[in-house]
């Protein structure tokens, strides 16, 4: 018998490696946008908080499948809430941008909602891997 999602150790590091690298790679351009000028970004739909906090909530999904343990899960939280603060202070220094504390709690919020959420979708990932399925391979 061999579970629904059953993976090996190295498969699960192999998956564990691009999580972060997509990750970094969000990370990165989340700074980009952050950080460029209001002119080349342009004006954009809906309300501003909405979408910082959809960025950070989306930013945050990864984290429970890279680290263990609800220590490190909130200090990795608290650390991508206080990147996205600094984000948010440096724009004061970006032309036609501002800072705004509404702006770092949207971010802030969305950080929290995406780690809470990713969370519940790892427990329930791995509750998972545990609902056993006949292996094609076995013998009755």
């Amino acid at each position: 018998m061999r579970s629904i999602l059953d993976l090996s150790a190295a498969g699960w590091d192999r998956h564990r490696r691009w999580i972060a690298l997509v990750w970094i790679v969000q990370i990165v351009l989340a700074a980009y946008f952050s950080l460029l000028p209001a002119a080349k970004l342009g004006a954009m739909p809906g309300s501003d908080k909405a979408w910082h906090f959809g960025s950070y909530l989306i930013l945050a999904l990864p984290i429970p499948f890279l680290w263990n343990g609800k220590t490190r899960l909130y200090t990795a939280a608290v650390l991508l809430a206080l990147y996205g603060a600094g984000l948010e202070v440096a724009q004061q220094y970006v032309p036609g941008r501002s800072f705004e504390l509404a702006d770092m709690l949207a971010n802030s919020t969305g950080v929290a909602c995406g780690a809470a959420l990713a969370a519940w979708l790892r427990s329930v990932f791995f509750a998972f891997r545990w609902n056993a399925v006949p292996d094609s391979n076995s013998t009755r």
